[in-house]
């Protein structure tokens, strides 16, 4: 689960990276980046970002030194890539050519973002009504 500081500091991170790219310069807008072969499309794309970026989270809410975050994150990062019938060099591939094209990839980041805000939402809710729950016995 997201700590609440945790998931504003993360949201922050997103919603300074979109007004980052929203106020490129042509320097940042013409980067080219050839398509890969097989592009994961926007869509799964959207999905394994959100399932990384809580990984991340993750890692970093059990502060563990460097090194053994890098190997916990590696390892399970594979798997979610296994998982997913892909590897991290298809992700990765993927990832620079939509970050190459800076309005598809401000729509993939906001699309991360609304779904961890609701699902960040969604839990709170469901906390909160476990707690009345709790409070009726």
């Amino acid at each position: 689960m997201f700590t609440t500081n945790l998931y504003n500091s993360r949201l922050l991170f997103y919603l300074v990276l979109l007004f980052l790219t929203a106020c490129g310069g042509n320097e940042l807008t013409s980067i080219e980046v050839e398509k890969p072969d097989k592009l994961i499309s926007e869509e799964k794309m959207v999905e394994l970002m959100i399932e990384t970026h809580i990984l991340e989270a993750k890692i970093v809410d059990k502060r563990m030194n460097n090194d053994k975050a890098v190997a916990t994150y590696n390892k399970f990062e594979k798997e979610i890539f296994e998982q997913s019938g892909l590897d991290s060099t298809l992700y990765y591939s993927s990832y620079n050519y939509y970050f190459s094209d800076l309005e598809t990839f401000q729509s993939l980041i906001t699309a991360v973002t609304d779904t961890l805000k609701e699902r960040k939402e969604r839990e709170m809710e469901l906390e909160l009504e476990l707690e009345a729950e709790i409070k009726k016995q």
